[in-house]
């Protein structure tokens, strides 16, 4: 539209709702709904979303999945998935990236994307990584007690990587589990480095003089300079 001759753009997004799929809720629980759905779509960046029972669907699968996941963790039903790390001129493995994995009761498993987002809108995810990282250690100690001295790789939320707590918290379970920090990858993406530059990086220093090391993720995917990313203590880049 034009305000005194310049021109503005404005982003919109426009959600019909037909009443016959909302006929037995009240005007909060429709109005609930709609601002749920735009808040859905609209990582999706879409212009014209119809809502449909379906809709309700999957905002109830939500829930209750949300409600699921707080057990989960304070049941400590999540395990971890090591993905080798490979050298492409040896062919020997040098190390691994563990991955969270959530599986049900029926055998299902739930997406990561999907129940790391659920932990972070209810705000589980500091618990659930640091459920998960204690599980790193237990299979450090493990492929130790085999003879497989291997690093291997973790991921912090942007949450964690701000707080001072959270070192703590891992300098003392790495302590406690009697893990060499040398042993252990931690992996930050571009879009998490530049996010609160000056305090992550602070703490990044934290845990690599702790003996931790850096690796920075989807490097090229975010808009940080590389004065900035040359500036973190990171031993490793994995090129997106």
């Amino acid at each position: 539209f034009e305000v005194n001759g310049v021109v503005q753009f404005v982003d919109v997004r426009i959600l019909a709702v037909d009443f016959d799929a909302v006929a037995q809720k009240t005007a909060v629980q429709i109005f609930n709904l709609a601002e749920s759905t735009l808040n859905e779509v609209n990582i999706k960046m879409a212009e014209f979303i119809r809502f449909t029972p379906e809709n309700i669907q999957a905002l109830a699968r939500r829930f209750e999945l949300m409600q699921k996941l707080r057990i989960a963790i304070l049941n400590n039903e999540l395990t971890i998935a090591l993905q080798p790390k490979v050298n492409l001129n040896s062919n020997k493995v040098v190390g691994f990236e563990a991955l969270a994995r959530w599986q049900l009761a029926d055998g299902t498993f739930i997406r990561p994307d999907e129940f790391i987002e659920l932990a972070e809108t209810a705000g589980l995810i500091s618990v659930l990584d640091k459920a998960v990282f204690e599980k790193i250690l237990k299979a450090s100690k493990e492929l130790n007690a085999h003879g497989y001295s291997l690093p291997i790789a973790f991921n912090a939320s942007t949450y964690d990587l701000l707080s001072d707590q959270y070192f703590i918290d891992i300098a003392e379970k790495i302590a406690e589990h009697g893990v060499s920090a040398s042993q252990l990858v931690l992996e930050v993406t571009e879009t998490q480095a530049i996010f609160n530059y000056e305090k992550i990086n602070k703490n990044l220093k934290k845990f690599s003089a702790l003996g931790i090391k850096i690796s920075i993720d989807d490097f090229g995917t975010g808009y940080s300079s590389l004065q900035h990313i040359a500036q973190i203590p990171a031993q490793s880049i994995k090129i997106d």
